[in-house]
């Protein structure tokens, strides 16, 4: 399995920009039978420009929630959650600091970052099944 195999996407939520902020950990959306030797393997190699170095991984079943829809019931999808904590290294998900820093130039807003980066990742996905 591929270290793109294991890690699908980064969680951003303000629990988690602040969690970067602080104290350093990361959050992923992982493949559902991903165990915690794998997540750290394939941050390692994904990021080993970055030199980051693991130390912890929590992994986390998170259980599809129920939504209604009018009298219609279903369920949201759950997913397998990561939260990796670094002891050296960070892992740039916003970019590079050279594109932080041109952002911040031409005032795009992060927002703008992370779904570019999503439609990117999609044309990627469509492109391997092809």
């Amino acid at each position: 399995m591929k270290a793109y195999d294991i890690i699908k996407r980064p969680i951003i939520t303000e629990k988690s920009v602040k969690g970067i902020m602080e104290e350093k950990f990361y959050t992923f959306e992982v493949y559902p039978s991903a165990t915690r030797t794998n997540v750290k393997w394939a941050i390692e190699h994904l990021f080993a420009d970055s030199e980051a170095k693991v130390s912890k991984v929590n992994i986390i079943n998170v259980k599809p929630k129920k939504k209604r829809m009018g009298r219609y019931e279903g369920y949201k999808s759950g997913y397998k959650k990561a939260i990796v904590y670094l002891e050296s290294g960070n892992i740039p998900i916003y970019g590079s600091e050279e594109e932080s820093q041109a952002s911040k130039d031409s005032n795009n807003s992060v927002g703008s970052k992370i779904s570019s980066m999503v439609a990117d990742s999609i044309l990627d996905d469509k492109d391997e099944k092809k």
